[in-house]
């Protein structure tokens, strides 16, 4: 376990986080445990995605006349 977490609430489901302290009184600040890799895959798909169908679209554009 990384050593900021082992100070930290434990009664969030898998997944996510509390941010106060174990213990505390009320209900946790929870939020997703998201991994920013995770998001720079996404984003990085999401180029490749739009990319590919310009390139597609070019062909086409050159197969029918176009410059």
């Amino acid at each position: 376990m990384h050593p900021l977490l082992k100070h930290r609430c434990k009664v969030p489901p898998k997944g996510w986080l509390c941010t106060r302290q174990p213990g505390h009184e009320g209900p946790c600040a929870a939020y997703r445990n998201v991994r920013m890799p995770h998001k720079l895959l996404t984003v990085a798909g999401d180029w490749v995605i739009v990319l590919v169908i310009t390139v597609i679209l070019t062909h086409i554009y050159k197969f029918l006349g176009g410059y």
